[in-house]
Formats: C-alpha cells, sequence, structure tokens
C-alpha cells in the first residue's frame, strides 16, 4: 500500500472532489463542513464502537434513515479494527481494559480516556494568513522546491519525502474544491434574479482566483480564510480549531477596500454576519451522551471583541 500521509491525502482528495456541494440562498460565503446545512461530521477513523452500541438501543443517531444506517454498519465493519480507539486498547491487558470500562464510559468527565479517543484535539491556529498573502499556488511550488532537495538516504528522508508530496496532492485538492464553488455558482447565476445573480458571478470568479491565488479584496480575504478552516475540518475534527486573531489579518483588506471606496461598513458587516452563520454549522458526529449536553463551538476576534 502506500505510505500513510499520501494515503491520507488522497482520501482527502476523494472527499473534496466528490462531496456534494450547494451554496445557501442569499449567502455570500461558500464552503461547508457536510453534504447538507446542519449534517454531523463523523470521522470513523477514530472510533465507531460507540456508533454500533448507539444503533444496538434502536435510536439511530442524528434521526438517521434506514438506508444511512445501513451504510453506517458498513463503515463501522470496515473501520473497527483499523481505528485510534482499537490500536490504543490492544496495547493494554485485559486488566487495564476492564479497569478502564469499570470507571469510565462515553459521556463521562472524571476520567474522559475513552471519550478522548472519539476525537482529536486542536487547540491550535494554523497560518490562514499565509494562505490569504501567498495563495495555495506559491505555497504548493515552494514545497514542491523543497521535494526536489530531499534525498532519499534513510527513514527520515523517506517520511519527509512523502509527507511532502501528500501536501502537494492536499493543497491541489483544495484548490479543486473553490473551483467546484465556482462552476455551481455560475450555473446557478443562469437563472438567478438580477440581483443575486450578480452575487453568484461575484462568488464564481472569487472561487476562481482563491485560494489559488493571494486575496484582493476583503471579501476573497474572509472566502480564503473559511476555505482553510472547512477543509481542515473536513481532513479531521480538530476541537478547539479556530481562525485566530482574524482582526488582525483580515483588517488591512477591509481598511484598504473602505478607503477606496469597494466597501461599505454595512457591507464588511454583513459578510461577518455569513461567516458567523457559517460557523455555526458545525456538528460533531458523537455519543447521546455528547449530542445531549455538548456544544461545539469556535473561538474567534473581530475588531478586537
Amino acid at each position: 500500500g502506500l505510505p500513510v500521509p499520501i494515503r491520507r491525502a488522497k482520501a482527502f482528495e476523494k472527499i473534496v472532489t466528490e462531496i456534494p456541494i450547494y451554496i445557501d440562498d442569499e449567502q455570500l460565503l461558500v464552503g461547508d463542513f457536510a453534504a447538507k446545512s446542519m449534517w454531523a461530521e463523523w470521522y470513523p477513523e477514530t472510533a465507531v464502537d460507540w456508533v454500533l452500541e448507539d444503533l444496538k438501543t434502536g435510536e439511530a443517531p442524528y434521526m438517521a434513515k434506514e438506508q444511512e444506517v445501513t451504510e453506517q454498519r458498513e463503515i463501522c465493519d470496515y473501520w473497527k479494527n483499523r481505528t485510534v480507539e482499537y490500536a490504543f486498547l490492544s496495547t493494554m491487558s485485559e486488566e487495564e481494559k476492564q479497569r478502564l470500562f469499570e470507571t469510565t464510559d462515553q459521556g463521562a468527565f472524571v476520567y474522559r480516556a475513552l471519550f478522548v479517543l472519539d476525537k482529536f484535539s486542536g487547540y491550535h491556529v494554523v497560518s490562514y494568513e499565509k494562505v490569504i498573502k501567498e495563495g495555495l499556488l506559491k505555497i504548493i511550488a515552494e514545497v514542491e522546491e523543497e521535494l526536489k532537495a530531499v534525498s532519499i538516504l534513510n527513514d527520515e528522508s523517506f517520511r519527509k519525502a512523502n509527507f511532502l508530496k501528500a501536501l502537494v496532492i492536499v493543497y491541489k485538492a483544495a484548490i479543486q474544491y473553490a473551483n467546484r464553488y465556482a462552476a455551481l455558482a455560475r450555473e446557478m447565476a443562469k437563472t438567478a434574479k438580477d440581483g443575486r445573480r450578480q452575487e453568484l458571478e461575484k462568488i464564481a470568479d472569487m472561487c476562481e482566483w482563491v485560494p489559488a491565488n493571494p486575496a484582493r479584496t476583503f471579501h476573497e480575504a474572509v472566502q480564503t480564510m473559511w476555505f482553510c478552516h472547512v477543509l481542515i475540518i473536513l481532513e479531521m475534527f480538530q476541537n478547539g480549531l479556530a481562525p485566530g486573531r482574524a482582526d488582525q489579518y483580515l483588517y488591512p483588506y477591509y481598511r484598504r477596500d473602505v478607503d477606496e471606496g469597494k466597501l461599505t461598513e454595512e457591507e464588511a458587516i454583513e459578510l461577518l454576519e455569513c461567516l458567523r452563520v457559517k460557523m455555526s454549522a458545525l456538528r460533531d458526529y458523537a455519543t447521546k451522551f455528547w449530542r445531549e449536553g455538548g456544544l461545539t463551538c469556535t473561538n474567534k476576534k473581530s475588531k478586537g471583541v
């Protein structure tokens, strides 16, 4: 088989080039966490036992339909001996496992070993600003240049080469993802009314430019940031992932557009409200304990607030 980084990159490529996409009415930003609005994201590579346990109760998670339940069982069957949880538990003795199962459950917050295995935490901020300023094509060129300089001499250099190859696949897939939205927006514009047609045409032009190239406007900068956020979560759910000091890296685009008369404060607020709606759509596909009391949230700063 392929090295793990390349396998993961190709899996990501398949997801972002094949996942059904849509554009909400009146929405000025595009890119979504799932194939439909408010649908939950599921990452079976972390753990699937909790899904099977939920299904045993006859209460399908998130009111899934019969066909979807069948698909869930098939996915669980594939992943059951391949998950992070399985790998973790396989290192433990039967006595250790028994002690673990007796002191925790999927909803326990006192000792959260099983709970944490359901998801990866990612309390960090990636460099959204770099993509906004430089665009993915430049970053791809940097990665390819570094890859040329790698000589496969040992395990470390072999791993590095595979990681860099995977990065190129991922970045190119991200551009394809944006191009899909450009094509969809242009198609929708053909039948839209005047005001909405202009918005969709603008979205199409924008998605043909970013994130491949550097953002030129406040709207493009916000869209690039949002593409990055969605694509990271499509690759792997990260509790705590946040866009960081968006006020600092978006402000230069806001200031320039306002000074040049290309953007009003009301238009900027509308874009940020569109962003807020998008942020609020993330749903974590998790156990009934988490669904009944958990909250998925994103921290972000805007204008120092």
